[in-house]
């Protein structure tokens, strides 16, 4: 989406993140493998038992991985700079959003994703409904907030408390749905720009940040109320089956998405870090236009914050230059009243800046030459003249299946020149180094593509850089950064075989237990919390839902946010095998167990396992945003 063009609503408000954290634990996941590890000694049944009390580095065993905005809001809406009308009739009205949250990588810091199936703004009175066709990417990851913001909130620090992420989801115009919107002078501008052919649909961008832990009875009417680890090991302890989701703070805006532009990522040029002491600004993106005469600074996630209370840090002026031919020109002096809390949570970071009074020659300068961001002391950001756009970050492929991705990359705007090389890293499960690939080519209108065949199962990243003329050996970090343009594939796996070699006769209950949805059952038990009873050790209810478990795991279904499992662990071969033995349940010739029922049902008995748990000592679930 461009940050340029009106008309924009602006919202802001919280959002939920309830994942179930038992996967984040390598002695217990096999990631590659998609298998659980049982220690020895131990049982299905017993790791079941004792898995919630024995996790001590989690601080959710129990999620239902909903991920929702709570109390969302239109704060105001804009048609044009420098306004924020709040008397319009959408503003007010709430912006729900139910989706699930997964990440392609459960043991890291990257790889967040939130798959739903709608958005809604206001109700059938007055509103907007939209369609989703595919998820959305938490990019640009930092932990923005100083220590100092951290330790001073009374309640609720956790591992993601001074993260902060960009998220940026499209719909297309034929799946937008309006309801009166003639009631709202501005809903129905937004309305008739759909006729346009320019306009290709809708497009939001918001920012999630100062996320806060243990919030039962705070943030929702959860009864059980753990304020801290130990205290939620005791609810386990006594057998509790409970959400205790994380919540962050949301700040947002929503605009039209042009004919031009591409899809779930934020378009513009790029300002990063310079890498020196006490340098705290973090990335910013600028959109410039000659025709309109106009810039937009995007600070979304720019400024930290430095206190409990969400202030902005004091940074003084922030000077807008953009340097070309070693002459630096200014563009914009921001003053800390133009980036502050008051005027963040008002625009969601978005500074639009009046450029009309600039010569041909800046306008030129601008064009080819790098923006700089000099705010006071080191606080310094300076533009990487490339943005290689990765829309679809996360992807998942089975066996004997290859990846074919078509990348576009920008430079210093515009597509990148035919003939220029993309150096390319492969890192591995953990985001070490691994090796650097064989360089792509860029084509026509700026598009490379990548191709990957996996030899195996497992879970990699991939970081692009266009690599500069005077650049014969590409140099790469030996740790995944994931400001860097990357892609993640995680590879599920490889189970075609044991397809192929378990004939009808063996897909009894108990095998179809525990080859398949034991896994599901150990490491996420929310299933058999009363309210969803489903639990996947009850042959009863099982076969019950055949039907609709085909309709769930369907690979068609996958986008969906009631995609079954919800990790996308899946791998081909067990859903086939899955989807057989439905298949057999439905027809009523499902085999018989070969000797006696296998019973799966597991008491409330915890043993008193003290620590370090039955895995060894767990470490605290990853610094990420809640997953």
């Amino acid at each position: 989406m461009s940050t340029l063009l009106f008309p924009r609503i602006y919202f802001k408000g919280h959002m939920s993140f309830d994942p179930s954290l038992a996967n984040n634990f390598e002695k217990l996941y096999d990631i590659a493998n998609v298998k659980l590890i049982v220690p020895p000694g131990e049982t299905l049944s017993s790791l079941k038992s004792k898995l919630p009390e024995a996790m001590n580095g989690s601080w959710n065993n129990f999620g239902t991985h909903y991920a929702r905005f709570q109390d969302m809001e239109v704060s105001s809406v804009s048609t044009k700079p420098g306004e924020n009308d709040t008397t319009d009739a959408l503003v007010g009205n709430t912006l729900s959003l139910d989706g699930k949250l997964v990440d392609s990588n459960p043991i890291t810091d990257n790889g967040t994703q939130v798959f739903f199936n709608e958005l809604r703004i206001g109700d059938n009175a007055l509103g907007i409904k939209l369609k989703s066709t595919s998820r959305m990417y938490a990019r640009l990851l930092i932990f923005r907030g100083r220590n100092q913001m951290k330790a001073e909130v009374d309640q609720g620090v956790g591992p993601a408390t001074n993260a902060s992420a960009v998220w940026e989801v499209c719909f297309a115009k034929e799946d937008i749905e309006f309801s009166n919107a003639t009631n709202s002078a501005f809903l129905h501008k937004i309305q008739e720009a759909m006729t346009s052919e320019d306009v290709q649909g809708i497009t939001m961008r918001f920012h999630t940040y100062r996320t806060l832990y243990y919030q039962n009875g705070i943030m929702n009417q959860t009864v059980q109320t753990p304020k801290t680890r130990n205290e939620l090991a005791k609810y386990y302890a006594d057998g509790k089956n409970f959400s205790n989701p994380a919540y962050s703070i949301v700040s947002g805006f929503i605009g039209l998405w042009q004919k031009t532009e591409l899809k779930g990522h934020p378009q513009g040029r790029y300002l990063y870090r310079v890498q020196q002491e006490n340098n705290i600004l973090n990335t910013a993106i600028v959109e410039a236009n000659e025709s309109l005469k106009r810039l937009t600074l995007d600070l979304g996630e720019t400024v930290p914050e430095v206190n409990k209370s969400l202030e902005k840090a004091n940074l003084g002026p922030l000077k807008l230059s953009v340097i070309y031919n070693g002459t630096e020109h200014l563009l914009e002096t921001l003053q800390p009243e133009q980036y502050n809390q008051e005027a963040y949570e008002k625009n969601a970071g978005l500074i639009d800046v009046d450029l009309s009074g600039i010569s041909a020659d800046v306008w030129r300068a601008i064009s080819l030459g790098s923006y700089k961001l000099q705010g006071d002391g080191n606080n310094t950001l300076v533009e990487r003249d490339d943005v290689i756009i990765v829309e679809k970050r996360d992807a998942y492929l089975d066996e004997k299946e290859k990846l074919t991705m078509p990348i576009p990359v920008r430079y210093k705007g515009q597509p990148a020149a035919s003939g220029s090389i993309i150096a390319i890293a492969k890192y591995d499960t953990n985001g070490a180094y691994i090796e650097t690939l064989d360089s792509a080519i860029v084509g026509d209108k700026g598009y490379f593509t990548f191709e990957y065949i996996p030899s195996e199962p497992g879970y990699n990243s991939f970081i692009f850089k266009l690599q500069s003329d005077n650049e014969t050996i590409p140099k790469f970090p030996p740790r995944l950064d994931v400001q860097q343009y990357h892609l993640n594939v995680r590879v599920l796996g490889f189970d075609d075989q044991l397809e192929a070699n378990t004939p009808d006769s063996q897909l009894t209950w108990s095998w179809i237990y525990e080859n398949i949805l034991s896994l599901y059952d150990v490491l996420n038990p929310v299933m058999s919390r009363k309210g969803i009873d489903v639990p996947l050790d009850n042959r009863n209810r099982i076969e019950f839902l055949a039907e609709k478990i085909l309709k769930f795991i369907s690979k068609d279904n996958f986008e969906s946010s009631t995609y079954m499992p919800v990790t996308r662990e899946l791998t081909n071969g067990k859903r086939k095998l899955l989807e057989r033995w439905c298949n057999l349940v439905i027809a009523g010739i499902n085999p018989p167990e070969p000797i006696q029922e296998v019973a799966f049902h597991f008491k409330n008995n915890v043993e008193s396992i003290g620590h370090p748990s039955l895995f060894g000592k767990c470490p605290v679930a990853h610094g990420k945003l809640p997953g």
